[in-house]
């Protein structure tokens, strides 16, 4: 915790808040009221203003009207710094506000600054009105959301005297950014988004959850970056905030909170079946607790206001108190298949000493199993196998269980549970429910063989096994059967054995089946492989558009095809459509944080912010150190020594690129011609002596394969890596193998291509230009150049045409500081111009 103070933790994310803020105070009103909840930086943001309009020499006189509450507590004493003594009768009042128009009419620019505006008595309320529509005063006031601003203050907004800034919690990426600033490394996507769920992005209790976190040491580095290990408390500091929240409710208004807190989310009726109408109106007006809706449903739900609330609400709440409040609720309704309906009534009931009903037990496992969270899953079915002993229940729970273990990393627990399921299934007479647990069980196995063991003949075999013991009658179940076997397929890069009878059992609309979804991203990266590229966008955008609500029962297939998209958007060049894939994430879909964050690492390395791509790519390691259940660390091992390479870095880069060669057996290979490509890339960049042999056999192997989007890439790579004598012939091998691949890149490819064998300076360096807008990077040779990994970053911008204001607004920096990397690379490579830095950067061969 050594260093990790308050007074480190940066302002991160509010620039644009700061330049709305000055452009409504500078726009002729009165003042500006900052609006938000508490802890959303709105005092942090007054501060920052005020600084910055006290720093010109018209700057105005600033008074600061003290708003603590003891000055609150009597009328106009808000004022006390500015008035004599004021009484309370109407004739002091009257004279005490003649004493404040007379102080500020003309006088000066006057600027006053009062914090918790919210707090203000109506008499001083009603004067501070009557002073902005009557003297040179201006107001800059902070209130929150709920009560909000007094009447007054609201009326001078609403006659446009006052202008009102609301000021909203941070989103995920400005909370990664700023967690990451504060702890100096990179930080796991999975760690960034919790952080923002748990705290729903308030500045404040972000801050008291890092700091708590990091003194129970739940927050470390792991594999170079900083991650959290899903225990830690809340933090004495946050329980301290919210139990001055709580401070002053009553006993009836303090047990509506107290219920939600252990209850969970919770539809509005239950909830009013146990509280008064009175006392919910009363704790939704002090924004402890607020109104949601249930997006599929469309009924009312209530909540806590921030996930960190609740955890701390349920700290502060006694045994005693727990048992009362557990029968002041009623039971779920039957049926009933929400996670915080049933899993909190279930972990209340086992806190309490309280016997859970075995159906509520059983329902709450299946719904942790739903939101996919394996600790919740566990638990729950730690919980029910010790209270059912039907084989049939008991097997179904083993399967959901083992499947928890797989996502947590533990699979030899997932394969233990997998036996025992079998052992009770083998006691089972052929019921529709039994055939229905054994191809779970087997699907189940056969992702763990593919995955986690390497093994996709063993996979395959396990299906068709499963498959030839269901009777022909079971033509739903050995159709979903014969998908997995696809799917797998696919995703093992097995594209020429599995895309024609993709074709043809999607052509069949009498055999339509939900779990096909699953065989779209195969089908698209398939395509895409092949140089289909178009088409792949195609089957992508029909699947995310038409999506089923018999989908849902394939959580993770919707990431899968949303990545999918990414991929092909990247190949094709249309790097801004790449995350814009088309209809929203899905409510029920499950997106692994950690596979997205190496998106994120092979997006920012599309657009070469390659310091970027290194964090993110450090970030989703971390992640996958925890658990990898379908193989896909690979994929940001060879990210990140791309990227290392690109900066400069060798020693990393070769460092990566070990740590891919060596888990790459368990990869995804359905992308495995982007990995290839990476790799020659790095050889390359590294200045290795084989990188065109690497390069020409990769166009072989892709060829071999029909991965004609592979070839082509590769032989770009071989013509760019050749001596000038064989680019002839390479580049009549690259237009032949452009003719295959759909998009504006092959063209690309063969421009840059003829511009080589052509050697004309000023047009290769347009070719690289467009090539880099199109975000396809020409690897460069480090030739043992000593620069910073920011000055490479930069360095390779300026090679690929960017002008300092274009690599400034890419990397988010100022001009100057781009004009300054820029002089002192010049400097350390002695050239004069960018066109010298391009040939003192470019290998020549």
């Amino acid at each position: 915790m050594a260093g990790f103070t308050r007074s480190r933790w940066p302002v991160v994310g509010r620039d644009g808040e700061i330049d709305d803020a000055l452009g409504l105070l500078n726009a002729g009103s009165r003042g500006l009221i900052i609006h938000g909840e508490a802890g959303v930086g709105k005092t942090t943001l007054a501060n920052t203003l005020l600084k910055q309009l006290s720093a010109g020499p018209d700057s105005p006189h600033l008074v600061r009207l003290r708003t603590d509450a003891a000055v609150l507590s009597t009328p106009w004493t808000v004022f006390a710094d500015v008035l004599d003594p004021v009484g309370g009768d109407s004739a002091s009042l009257t004279h005490a506000l003649g004493q404040l128009l007379r102080r500020f009419s003309g006088a000066g620019p006057v600027m006053l600054h009062l914090e918790d505006a919210h707090l203000l008595d109506v008499p001083s309320a009603t004067a501070l009105s009557e002073l902005i529509q009557s003297t040179n005063v201006t107001v800059l006031a902070t209130t929150r959301s709920e009560p909000g601003p007094p009447a007054p203050l609201v009326a001078l907004w609403r006659a446009g005297f006052l202008n009102r800034l609301d000021l909203h919690p941070l989103d995920p990426a400005i909370v990664s950014d700023l967690v990451s600033q504060f702890l100096g490394g990179a930080v796991t996507q999975e760690c960034s988004r919790r952080m923002w769920r748990t705290t729903g992005g308030n500045p404040l209790y972000l801050r008291e959850l890092v700091l708590a976190l990091l003194e129970s040491q739940a927050l470390g580095v792991v594999d170079g970056a900083w991650s959290w290990d899903g225990t830690g408390p809340p933090g004495k500091r946050i329980v301290d905030l919210v139990r001055h929240e709580l401070t002053g409710l009553e006993a009836p208004v303090r047990e509506v909170v107290d219920l939600v807190a252990l209850g969970g989310t919770m539809p509005v009726e239950r909830l009013a079946e146990a509280v008064t109408d009175e006392a919910l109106r009363t704790v939704l007006d002090s924004g402890l607790l607020v109104l949601d809706q249930d997006d599929r449903t469309g009924r009312g739900l209530v909540r806590i206001t921030h996930p960190i609330h609740a955890e701390a609400i349920r700290s502060l709440i006694l045994p005693g108190q727990r048992r009362a409040l557990f029968h002041r609720l009623s039971v779920p309704p039957e049926g009933t298949s929400d996670l915080n309906e049933l899993f909190h009534r279930v972990n209340w009931a086992l806190q309490c000493g309280i016997e859970p009903e075995p159906d509520q037990l059983l329902a709450a496992t299946r719904a942790a199993a739903e939101v996919e969270s394996a600790a919740l899953t566990i638990r729950m079915a730690d919980e029910a196998l010790r209270r059912f002993d039907d084989p049939a229940i008991a097997a179904e729970i083993l399967i959901l269980r083992a499947e928890a273990h797989r996502f947590d990393g533990k699979t030899d627990d997932a394969l233990g549970d997998l036996r025992a399921a079998r052992n009770n299934l083998e006691h089972l007479g052929a019921t529709p429910e039994s055939k229905s647990l054994w191809v779970r069980l087997a699907e189940l196995t056969a992702d763990i063989q593919q995955y986690h063991q390497d093994d996709l003949e063993q996979a395959l075999t396990t299906l068709d096994r499963a498959s030839r013991r269901l009777p022909a009658r079971c033509r739903s179940l050995r159709r979903r059967l014969r998908i997995g076997r696809l799917t797998r397929l696919g995703f093992a890069g097995k594209f020429a054995m599995c895309v024609p009878e993709i074709e043809q059992m999607r052509g069949d609309q009498s055999s339509d089946h939900p779990a096909g979804v699953q065989l779209v991203p195969v089908l698209a990266l398939g395509y895409a492989q092949q140089g289909r590229l178009h088409d792949a966008l195609r089957v992508c955008t029909e699947a995310l558009t038409g999506w089923r609500e018999e989908f849902n029962a394939f959580p993770w297939v919707h990431g899968e095809i949303r990545s999918a998209w990414f991929m092909t958007c990247l190949w094709l060049g249309d790097i801004q459509a790449a995350i814009e894939p088309p209809g929203a994430r899905h409510a029920t879909a499950r997106y692994d944080e950690a596979v997205s964050q190496t998106g994120s690492g092979r997006y920012q390395a599309a657009l070469g912010q390659w310091n970027q791509a290194i964090r993110e790519y450090r970030g989703a390691l971390s992640r996958f150190a925890a658990r990898d259940p379908s193989g896909m660390a690979p994929l940001a091992w060879i990210g990140l020594a791309q990227a290392c390479a690109a900066v400069g870095a060798d020693d990393d880069a070769r460092a990566a690129r070990d740590q891919y060669l060596s888990l790459a057996t368990r990869t995804t290979r359905a992308v495995e011609t982007d990995c290839r490509h990476s790799l020659v890339q790095v050889a390359i960049a590294l200045g290795e002596a084989d990188a065109h042999d690497q390069a020409c056999r990769l166009v072989d192997w892709s060829a071999d394969q029909g991965l004609w989007l592979g070839a082509l890439r590769a032989a770009h790579l071989a013509l760019c890596s050749a001596r000038s004598a064989d680019q002839e012939v390479l580049l009549r091998d690259l237009q032949r193998l452009a003719s295959r691949v759909d998009g504006p890149v092959p063209t690309a490819l063969v421009e840059h291509g003829r511009a080589l064998v052509n050697g004309d300076p000023e047009v290769l360096s347009y070719r690289v230009k467009e090539l880099a807008e199109l975000g396809v990077w020409v690897p460069v040779a480090s030739q043992r150049v000593h620069l910073t990994p920011r000055q490479w970053e930069i360095a390779n911008l300026v090679t690929h045409g960017l002008s300092n204001r274009q690599i400034a607004e890419r990397l988010v920096l100022s001009v100057r500081t781009v004009d300054t990397h820029v002089g002192h690379i010049f400097a350390r490579l002695s050239v004069r111009s960018r066109a010298d830095l391009t040939r003192a950067l470019t290998r020549a061969r």
